[in-house]
């Protein structure tokens, strides 16, 4: 995944270790603390953070990738381009590029495939 360079990918599987146990990228993305949690006091809604209550390693080691990622990589810089485009801005961004990378890093470990650019779902 361009972007997502050596080091950072050894990390990533350390910090995993078996993919199998994961039932689905959803459960990767929750492991990791990459899932919204929203904060409400009563009636109030005040906001919606990530829930950080996973691997904050796996979390940390996947902040400087998806930065890379929104500016290098065409797939995600696509993906941080419409978020933009809807009003989301600065760390939100990040945060979804991240938990967008980690559940591309999902499917290729599950599959065993290479990461295709190309690839479009339903072609």
């Amino acid at each position: 995944i361009k972007g997502l360079g050596e080091k950072t990918a050894i990390e990533l599987i350390t910090h995993i270790k078996d993919i199998y146990r994961f039932d689905n990228a959803k459960a990767l993305a929750c492991y990791s603390g990459l899932v919204p949690q929203i904060q409400q006091s009563g009636s109030s809604l005040n906001r919606s953070s990530l829930s950080k209550m996973g691997n904050a390693n796996l979390r940390k080691c996947l902040y400087m990738p998806a930065v890379n990622s929104i500016a290098y990589n065409p797939v995600l810089k696509s993906f941080a381009d419409n978020l933009r485009k809807r009003g989301v801005a600065g760390k939100k961004i990040v945060a979804a590029v991240m938990r967008k990378l980690i559940h591309l890093v999902y499917a290729i470990l599950k599959s065993g495939k290479p990461f295709d650019p190309e690839y479009k779902i339903g072609a």
